[in-house]
């Protein structure tokens, strides 16, 4: 097991144990900022989720510009090797349903709220 990569050309790996200590150091962090208070960590969520979108679109808007001059070449198989099959479309929106699960148990959580209009919202 080589680790992941830290450069971009994908050269140079990290040692497994640093990219272990590196994630317990970020969790150890962030539950210390969760400690010391709920708004600066809905803060810094906030602010990682705007990143995090940022870069989806910085990369669709790279890739819609890389597709507008011309360079197709990774699109033209695009589609080999795939079934197009009801039992396949069941199994992706499986996949899809497990990964949101959770949803159902919005009801009964609604159910122990006094006032649901207003509290569900906020949390």
């Amino acid at each position: 097991d080589e680790g992941y990569p830290v450069n971009p050309d994908e050269t140079t790996a990290a040692p497994t144990w640093l990219v272990k200590v590196i994630a317990v150091a970020c969790v150890v962090v962030l539950c210390a900022v969760n400690c010391y208070g709920v708004r600066l960590m809905a803060w810094v969520q906030d602010t990682c989720m705007v990143i995090k979108l940022l870069a989806i679109v910085l990369l669709i808007i790279t890739r819609l510009i890389h597709l507008g001059r011309g360079n197709t070449e990774n699109m033209e198989n695009f589609f080999n090797g795939t079934e197009i099959s009801l039992s396949s479309l069941g199994f992706a929106f499986y996949g899809g349903l497990w990964a949101y699960d959770g949803w159902d148990s919005l009801f009964f959580a609604a159910e122990e709220v006094n006032d649901v209009a207003k509290t569900l919202p906020l949390a």
